[in-house]
């Protein structure tokens, strides 16, 4: 488990630098496109990682986020 935080500290960091963030702000307009009002949803987030697109599902409002990855 120790190893796993470590590394998802380190995803988040370099996703969060140029040119990841570019893409990912791309990818994630896309998905939140896709998926339409979230609001009140239950959110199954499968492939979930260090759970990104959890976290922004529940600030778009997701009642619960089920991550799995």
């Amino acid at each position: 488990m120790e190893y796993f935080d470590q590394a998802a500290a380190n995803y988040n960091a370099a996703s969060h630098r140029w040119p990841w963030s570019w893409l990912r702000g791309r990818e994630a307009k896309a998905l939140l496109e896709l998926s339409g009002d979230v609001t009140g949803a239950d959110v199954l987030d499968l492939g979930s990682g260090s759970g990104y697109y959890s976290l922004l599902y529940l600030s778009m409002g997701a009642r619960h986020v089920t991550a799995v990855d």
